[in-house]
C-alpha cells in the first residue's frame, strides 16, 4: 500500500491554503492589471511556482507499506 503523508497541523493548513489563495488572488488582479497574453504567462507561471513551493513547505512524503510474509 502507498500514499502520500504530510507533516503539517491543521490550523497551519488553513493558514497556508489562506496565503495561497491570497497569491492567485493577486496574481490574477496583476494580471487583469496588465492584461495580454505575456502577462498571463508570466502570472501563470508565477502561480504554479508558488503551488510548487507550497506543496514542497508541507514535507510531502511516499510512503510504501511492504508487508513481509
Amino acid at each position: 500500500m502507498s500514499h502520500w503523508s504530510f507533516t503539517i497541523s491543521g490550523s497551519l493548513l488553513v493558514v497556508a491554503l489562506a496565503v495561497w489563495l491570497g497569491a492567485g488572488w493577486l496574481c490574477w488582479q496583476n494580471w487583469q492589471r496588465r492584461g495580454g497574453k505575456a502577462a498571463a504567462a508570466l502570472e501563470m507561471l508565477r502561480f504554479i511556482i508558488m503551488t510548487l513551493l507550497a506543496f514542497t513547505l508541507l514535507r510531502p512524503e511516499w510512503v510504501r507499506r511492504i508487508e513481509r510474509t
